[in-house]
């Protein structure tokens, strides 16, 4: 997906994720540390978007890096500054695309939420991020993201019509399934109000795809992770179920 993808979104996507589980996937990720006997003090937040999940982490006194391929959504991310409220370190934010991350130094952490891997559309894809995640990583690093399960993709997203509306932004997200590829085409058309009252209309295109459990692992594994769990749907334990919806993988570097 190219970076202008995120051009009009960035200025709404706070709006249209009002609801979004962030404090969610902060509760899984230290509860998932803890589990794994790790307290990491340098965490990057992959695909960190407008950096909501990046400040909860900086909150919990942490060195925090956000990394996003949108300079649009960096550009909302950082302008968040103020919900630091003088807790933990200032965010370093680097615009990079997750295949050809490069840190300025090894982090004990890397998180990946709000099935971003899915955006990734071939296996080469998948692996190049992997890689880059693993380089990374200090000794022991570890690794936490989730996925769209191929059932959400398939059958929940599929080829379905979503629409959302706030005070200022109505959305609405047109899905075509292709079923040969097993990826899913998304349309989403903005309307935004302007302060004359009009709205304008802009659009953008994404493309999503997922793969089994069994593949990611595989992955991982190849990669020179060591897979400690798989769950669904903030779980800490628990093997995903075939109408699970978000998968949960936590890895650590051998």
């Amino acid at each position: 997906m190219g970076r202008e993808n995120y051009r009009h979104l960035a200025s709404v996507y706070d709006r249209l994720m009002e609801s979004a589980p962030y404090d969610r996937w902060l509760q899984w990720t230290e509860a998932q540390w803890s589990r794994m006997g790790v307290q990491p003090r340098t965490v990057v937040d992959l695909a960190c978007g407008t950096g909501t999940l990046t400040w909860r982490l900086v909150k919990t006194g942490r060195t925090v890096i956000g990394v996003d391929r949108s300079a649009d959504m960096l550009a909302v991310a950082a302008g968040k500054e103020g919900l630091r409220h003088g807790a933990g370190s200032a965010v370093q934010w680097l615009e990079q695309d997750m295949r050809e991350l490069i840190l300025p130094r090894q982090a004990d952490a890397v998180v990946c939420f709000c099935d971003s891997l899915n955006y990734l559309l071939t296996e080469e894809d998948w692996k190049r991020a992997f890689e880059a995640v693993h380089k990374g990583l200090a000794p022991k690093g570890v690794f936490l993201f989730d996925i769209h399960s191929p059932y959400k993709i398939a059958d929940v997203l599929g080829d379905q019509l979503f629409a959302w509306e706030e005070a200022d932004v109505y959305c609405v997200l047109n899905n075509q399934f292709d079923h040969e590829c097993g990826i899913v085409n998304q349309a989403l058309t903005f309307f935004v109000e302007q302060r004359d009252g009009k709205y304008d209309r802009f659009d953008e295109w994404h493309r999503q795809r997922t793969f089994p459990v069994h593949t990611v692992v595989k992955w991982l594994e190849e990669t020179g992770f060591s897979v400690q769990s798989v769950s669904a749907d903030f779980e800490i334990e628990g093997e995903p179920k075939e109408n699970s919806e978000r998968l949960f993988f936590a890895a650590q570097k051998r």
